[in-house]
């Protein structure tokens, strides 16, 4: 393993002498993110963010934006899941889960949009695709229409934690913003 500069060394004169040198390259992402942090996780995390970057993405071309905003929303997609997984590292809590991302979406949205001079609901809207609980809802109502009340009760409470956490997340950049920006219009 070539962990040190050290080791190139021998190796770059076993090249020079004209003995054969094999290679192999390997990920060294186990064990770089903590002992509790697997291969697997690593690789859903990957998932994640990669899947919500595309459909910010997606979401971007379907509506029509600007193809020159088309980079801005990206990044927006891609700063929402990574901030989306490690909250999910560091926090259980559904409702934290979610408002971090929501509150990097909107800050971030709000930064493009005086650099765009766009309304700011354009980014954070693209931004916050991801992190729309379809699915979530989706199977909240059908354990209702099923009868199936305790699953109902479960599914029905983290939806309403995810959708919370992602209200309050993108009101409270708003609303600081504007407070402030009322504030500087009286001085």
């Amino acid at each position: 393993a070539l962990s040190s500069l050290s080791f190139f060394v021998p190796v770059i004169n076993a090249i020079k002498d004209g003995k054969k040198v094999y290679a192999m390259v390997a990920p060294a992402a186990e064990g770089q993110l903590g002992a509790n942090v697997t291969m697997g996780d690593f690789k859903q995390a990957l998932i994640i963010i990669l899947s919500g970057t595309v459909g910010s993405l997606g979401f971007s071309y379907v509506f029509q934006a600007p193809k020159r905003r088309t980079l801005i929303n990206l990044l927006g997609g891609l700063l929402v899941c990574c901030v989306y997984v490690l909250s999910d590292y560091l926090s259980d809590r559904v409702f934290f889960i979610n408002f971090f991302p929501a509150l990097a979406a909107t800050i971030y949205a709000e930064i493009m949009a005086r650099i765009a001079k766009t309304p700011a609901t354009v980014f954070y809207i693209t931004a916050l695709v991801p992190m729309i609980p379809g699915g979530l809802l989706y199977r909240t109502m059908d354990a209702a229409v099923s009868r199936e009340w305790e699953s109902f009760m479960t599914r029905g409470s983290e939806t309403l934690y995810t959708t919370l956490g992602l209200a309050v997340g993108v009101s409270l950049v708003s609303g600081i913003l504007h407070l402030s920006l009322q504030k500087k219009k009286k001085i």
